[in-house]
């Protein structure tokens, strides 16, 4: 009894410290979107006083008639479900949905706000909205999708002046670079692929990759856009966003996916793809579904053909792993040291693909990184693990 008291107290103060509410008796709180799209709004849900509260159970389903938008970290709630075609999107950051079961049903959707422009985000070097998610368990159901597509640094737009019909070349890589991200595609006649986990393809007119960036073991930023061709009307391609889940136990049956997109209008290059980092420690995962980081592909237009492919971007998922490999990395080896952490445990569902191109002289975009296995943890992460393990032993013993 005294070791179990002592339990009980300790997790108490982890949870505290991370300002995470001590759960009390739940209630069934039911999102509505009466009033607007804001999750901190209190008419907008019914079944209590207002907005959920510690311990609640909250249902986000077809009887609202408006997505949800949540744009502060919640309190530890009790089990939170999504389904009925509806969308719950992060905005920030640090924003964090802290629960004790998070389950993501088949019409059910997760997403965060786009990155915009890199030069915005400056001092928040890997982005400025995730999908930021701290639970006991989590499960995505068939059908249901956890998505960051497109949500990354946006594909570059230049408006200036043309020279002799063709963009100045230095010039624009340096501009590109500013607005698109670390491995923002360059841009010229034609658009080369945005680079991340994999280097980003050349269009038919460049003479070299763009060059990746990011841990390959704790990858937690956003992908970088594509580069375009000068046609001044012409969209651009975004790279894949960020996905961050520590949990205890992980089970996929749907989508986790962090894609870049697709080059858009004359020869343009595709996004890279983002990240999607899963800290699940001990716990049991299970993968049914897919986990995709992939870059996008060039210019889907009439012009089709001639932008690079964007490179695929980075996932890891974080488990303890038996033997003389777990002991290496926990004393602090390199991971890349290891090839068989890739090789080995490489799964069905999980794909980090380079965007394919056409045959015009350009190149595909460079496949991204797969890591399964475990490392020592930044501060951070570990704080946010433990209260994830807290929670979930709390509730257990309720």
């Amino acid at each position: 009894m005294k070791t179990n008291r002592m339990t009980r107290c300790g997790a108490a103060v982890a949870m505290a410290a991370l300002g995470v509410g001590v759960w009390a008796g739940a209630a069934t709180i039911t999102w509505t979107g009466a009033t607007s799209t804001d999750w901190a709004t209190g008419s907008n849900w019914t079944g209590g006083p207002g907005v959920p509260q510690a311990g609640d159970d909250v249902v986000i389903d077809g009887t609202a008639g408006r997505d949800v938008a949540l744009s502060s970290s919640t309190p530890a709630l009790g089990t939170v479900t999504i389904s009925g075609n509806r969308t719950l999107t992060f905005n920030g950051w640090d924003t964090q949905l802290v629960a004790y079961v998070l389950d993501v049903k088949s019409t059910g959707t997760i997403t965060h706000t786009a990155n915009g422009a890199y030069n915005t985000g400056i001092g928040a070097a890997n982005g400025v909205n995730r999908v930021n998610i701290q639970v006991g368990s989590v499960l995505v159901e068939l059908g249901g999708r956890i998505t960051a597509d497109a949500g990354g640094w946006q594909g570059y737009t230049y408006s200036g002046t043309t020279e002799g019909g063709y963009w100045a070349h230095v010039e624009d890589i340096a501009a590109s670079r500013v607005m698109s991200g670390p491995g923002a595609g360059s841009s010229g006649t034609a658009g080369s692929g945005g680079a991340y986990g994999g280097a980003g393809g050349r269009s038919t007119w460049d003479s070299v990759n763009n060059a990746t960036y990011g841990l390959l073991a704790y990858p937690t930023g956003a992908g970088s856009g594509g580069g375009h061709e000068w046609d001044l009307t012409s969209n651009y391609s975004d790279g894949g966003g960020a996905v961050y889940i520590t949990a205890t136990t992980v089970s996929i049956a749907g989508a986790i996916s962090a894609n870049g997109q697709d080059g858009d209008g004359n020869r343009g290059g595709g996004g890279s793809g983002g990240s999607i980092f899963i800290n699940i420690g001990t716990g049991g995962f299970s993968l049914t579904g897919s986990l995709s980081a992939n870059g996008g592909d060039d210019s889907v237009s009439a012009y089709a053909g001639y932008g690079g492919g964007g490179g695929g971007g980075r996932i890891a998922v974080w488990k303890k792993l038996p033997g003389a490999i777990q002991s290496a990395l926990m004393a602090g080896t390199d991971p890349s040291s290891f090839p068989e952490l890739i090789l080995a445990y490489t799964m069905a569902g999980v794909t980090v693909n380079g965007g394919p191109v056409g045959t015009n002289g350009n190149t595909a975009g460079s496949d991204g990184t797969f890591f399964f296995g475990r490392v020592p943890e930044p501060a951070s992460a570990a704080l946010l693990g433990f209260a994830a393990l807290a929670l979930l032993r709390r509730r257990q013993r309720q």
